[in-house]
């Protein structure tokens, strides 16, 4: 492939990848447009060192928003191949990061990429780029707790990856990570909260509101969909569903993650629980919801059946079983049990034996 050399096409390259990362989390429309203007420049002109960057955003784009994850995968896979062809290493932890937390897990079991994350700390600490070491860092533990690890395991290495971070002083990355960490102590007993994310790690009277009032997507999104987790898992289902739509508000602040299908996943199941008291003019709207999120998990579910298959297994167990149809949902629920023990997930299929 060419190589890019007009000093403008370059310079204009630069600049755009030095400010896409900041439009991910709180201008997604400038995001996209950043995304496309990058891919656009170096199929035309060339591949820059920085194109890399571009073919991951864009790879990350086609996966989740375009719902096209082998085409997604196929300008991740060019991302990483050109890192060493264009010796372009101090994009290695920028690339990495995006293939592993917003490229692989459409087609491929999020564990598959933990090396990409644990590579993409060391480049990103070996190159000074220290935000995305950082990024790293974050979501290889906030993935560990999301695929079902034990949660002694993501205490121990949140707690690690939480002080490797503030050692680099990312301040925004110790909120992004904290409340995951605080949220773990809540499950594990060791905090006095339940549902509040309230604590030693993390506090949301101290941090949530400033988030908001700064329009910080990434991190409201992130206390709030933790918030809705910890309401169901608690029995909290009103108030799970309502901290769901506040998150899903905020979701184009992760576009692409891991967290989207799980935040779709258990607002689904609070909106289920809460139907049988639900206002009767209002259950057929609520039925519509949860079709409607079951209908974008089985399209994620085409190509990366491991991760989201027995998502949608329960999901559809629940409705059956509010629709009454008894034995349709007792074979869902085994099937959902089974996808999530095959794949690890253990905390789902926890939740599938509990609810069956």
């Amino acid at each position: 492939a060419p190589v890019m050399s007009d000093p403008e096409k370059l310079a204009a390259m630069d600049i755009m990848a030095g400010i896409i990362t900041s439009a991910w989390a709180v201008n997604p429309e400038y995001f996209n447009k950043l995304t496309f203007t990058m891919v656009a420049l170096s199929l035309q002109y060339g591949n820059a060192p920085t194109s890399p960057f571009g073919y991951a955003w864009h790879g990350s784009i086609l996966c989740e928003a375009l719902d096209k994850p082998a085409a997604g995968a196929d300008f991740g896979k060019l991302a990483v191949a050109l890192l060493d062809r264009l010796e372009a290493r101090s994009l290695r932890s920028k690339v990495l990061n995006i293939y592993a937390s917003t490229i692989g897990l459409w087609q491929g079991h999020p564990k598959r990429y933990f090396d990409f994350h644990l590579d993409g700390i060391q480049s990103g600490l070996d190159s000074g780029d220290l935000e995305f070491a950082s990024y790293n860092a974050a979501e290889y533990a906030q993935y560990l707790f999301l695929v079902g690890t034990p949660l002694d395991q993501v205490r121990d290495a949140s707690q690690q990856k939480l002080s490797l971070i503030e050692h680099l002083k990312q301040d925004f990355h110790v909120q992004y990570l904290s409340p995951w960490l605080q949220s773990t102590l809540n499950l594990l007993g060791e905090s006095s909260a339940t549902t509040a994310l309230e604590g030693e790690i993390y506090s949301e009277q101290a941090h949530l509101q400033a988030a908001v009032e700064q329009n910080q997507l990434t991190l409201v999104f992130v206390a709030y969909f933790l918030k809705s987790f910890l309401s169901y898992l608690f029995g909290e289902y009103e108030q799970s569903l309502a901290y769901g739509k506040i998150a899903r508000a905020h979701s184009s602040g992760v576009a692409g993650t891991l967290f989207l299908p799980t935040e779709m996943f258990y607002v689904s199941l609070a909106r289920l629980a809460c139907l049988n008291d639900t206002e009767a003019s209002e259950q057929g709207q609520a039925q519509l919801a949860v079709e409607t999120d079951i209908a974008q998990l089985k399209r994620w579910a085409k190509s990366a059946p491991m991760n989201y298959q027995h998502k949608c297994d329960l999901l559809e167990a629940e409705l059956s079983k509010y629709q009454t149809h008894f034995i349709a949902a007792m074979e869902l629920y085994d099937q959902a049990i089974a996808g999530a023990k095959t794949n690890g997930y253990l905390q789902e299929e926890a939740l599938a034996n509990e609810r069956a």
